[in-house]
């Protein structure tokens, strides 16, 4: 009976979907190109950022790289209603192309950060340390749903499971950072999770790992419904010199709602938030959302993440996201705009980049 009204719902959002547009109302682009832009701040090398579509997304610097919520494998609307998700080797193999165009290694990839278990973020990571793209076992960063549906990958796979500060600032402590190398720590943020539709948050709770017991390692069909979403985490992730912070990105995992302390004034005030990578998909059911978030932390720059149709083949142009009120996240980020947080337009400060995009900030 769940899966039935889960596929009306999901036939449902796809007669929603809007067209491909190039351009949305706000005159924001949809950016194909690779940008740099400078941004005053103690850098002593370039900051590359590379999108890669939905979530996933990798961070280079010093040749020092991490990657957050890998997927590639977009499945069709009827794949992920009636049948069995599985890995599409042909827009993984375009995607680690896309990586090696832009110049980053999975092989210098030893830490991956995952926000949440939905399938669209964490579904494709088998596939990649099955083909052996990380160059040894990797610390997956995650939740216990996470953990769960990757049981079976715990011989290559080091599972630190999150511990973070919640709504409270008191709950902040200074030893949740992770150091991952000489120049990057990653603090993880309690998160929550946007409603998909109609109010209605889909795969919420725990998966269970007996479920995947029977799925094979190398093609591991699945069903999507079993891809819970657990605890969700967004991460604040600092490049350092001298083991103090230079410059500093929020990489947010889904739309959240607003938690008034989520970021405590003791982070702020040791360094602000240069970027905020920001999650669009689902935004019109947030009141508060991104304009809350937005008037905290003042970033320099917002890249968009998570606006496109996933359930539309990879290798395709991307269009709009189904059921998504991309206009409406413009229209609330502009109520954030005052005299202490201040662009010359939403296409100066936005960037909605294409999959394969590399930002280069210096």
């Amino acid at each position: 009976m769940k899966k039935i009204a889960f596929l009306f719902l999901l036939i449902a959002l796809q007669c929603l979907a809007k067209p491909p547009i190039k351009y949305l109302k706000n005159g924001v682009a949809i950016n194909k190109s690779n940008v740099t832009y400078h941004i005053p701040s103690n850098l002593l090398d370039s900051l590359h950022i590379l999108y890669l579509g939905c979530n996933n997304v990798m961070m280079k610097y010093k040749n020092e790289e991490i990657m957050f919520d890998p997927f590639f494998s977009y499945q069709a609307i009827e794949k992920v209603s009636l049948g069995k998700i599985k890995f599409d080797e042909i827009a993984i193999s375009l995607g680690l192309d896309r990586i090696k165009q832009a110049g980053f290694n999975l092989k210098n990839i030893h830490d991956v950060f995952i926000s949440h278990g939905h399938y669209d973020h964490v579904f494709d990571l088998p596939y990649l340390v099955n083909h052996n793209a990380f160059n040894n076992s990797i610390n997956l960063h995650c939740n216990t749903s996470v953990q769960n549906e990757l049981f079976k990958f715990k011989d290559r796979i080091n599972f630190i499971t999150n511990q973070s500060p919640t709504c409270d600032s008191n709950a902040y402590d200074i030893h949740n950072w992770q150091q991952i190398s000489e120049h990057i720590r990653v603090l993880p943020l309690k998160s929550s999770h946007a409603p998909h539709v109609l109010g209605v948050q889909f795969m919420k709770g725990e998966s269970n790992s007996k479920k995947f017991t029977k799925y094979d390692t190398t093609t591991f069909k699945s069903n999507a419904t079993q891809w819970k979403c657990g605890e969700d985490f967004s991460f604040l992730i600092d490049f350092t010199e001298n083991d103090k912070p230079v410059f500093r990105i929020l990489m947010q995992g889904p739309s959240i709602k607003p938690c008034a302390d989520i970021f405590p004034d003791i982070i702020l005030k040791e360094k602000d938030v240069d970027i905020a990578i920001m999650v669009i998909a689902s935004n019109q059911f947030i009141k508060d959302y991104p304009s809350h978030q937005l008037s905290r932390l003042k970033p320099k720059k917002v890249i968009l993440t998570h606006w496109e149709n996933f359930f539309r083949n990879y290798t395709k142009e991307p269009e709009l996201g189904t059921n998504t009120n991309h206009d409406l996240f413009f229209e609330k980020a502009a109520k954030t705009k005052n005299k202490d947080w201040n662009y010359k337009s939403d296409s100066d400060m936005f960037i909605m980049p294409y999959p394969g995009t590399k930002i280069s900030l210096y």
